[in-house]
């Protein structure tokens, strides 16, 4: 599956999920499915998928500043079953796919108390957020994006696990 970050979100970035099919189709990827209007695209593949060339495939859809993070149906499987939050209401929980591991330590000067009741874990390439009041007003994204150095495609818990649904259904 592919999630692309930025689009349809505040106006900007818009792009029609009919639009988005058809190009993932024309580049020759099967079962093609696309959840929610905010650039979630599931499907099928005989070869392997690098989000890089995907964003410079669909460049010409989206712009030339795309960034795809692509997940298969078992990594994805994997980053839910490692939840660190598994006790915390799911409407609370984010996930933010990584193109890129984390560096070790990113988050080391970064005051996390200050945050609170907001909370950050790293679990190989994905930031896990905890953020009881929800992702609009939250400051923690903000600045742990700034931290990172690595793009990063968030996505709610349940458009998460709807994905997974989809892509194993």
């Amino acid at each position: 599956m592919a999630l692309l970050r930025g689009v349809n979100v505040g106006g900007r970035s818009s792009l029609k999920m009919d639009a988005l099919r058809a190009a993932f189709a024309s580049l020759g990827y099967d079962d093609v499915a696309t959840y929610i209007q905010s650039g979630n695209v599931v499907f099928t593949s005989d070869r392997k998928v690098g989000g890089a060339t995907l964003g410079d495939a669909l460049s010409d859809e989206v712009g030339p500043d795309l960034t795809v993070v692509v997940r298969t149906a078992a990594e994805l499987r994997k980053v839910l079953a490692d939840d660190p939050f598994p006790e915390a209401d799911r409407k609370a929980r984010h996930i933010g796919f990584c193109d890129a591991k984390p560096g070790a330590g990113a988050l080391a000067d970064l005051d996390l108390g200050s945050f609170a009741p907001e909370e950050v874990a790293i679990v190989g390439t994905e930031v896990h957020l905890l953020l009881p009041n929800g992702m609009g007003r939250a400051k923690l994204p903000v600045a742990v994006g700034r931290k990172l150095a690595v793009a990063v495609a968030y996505r709610n818990w349940n458009t998460s696990a709807k994905l997974l649904e989809m892509a194993e259904g």
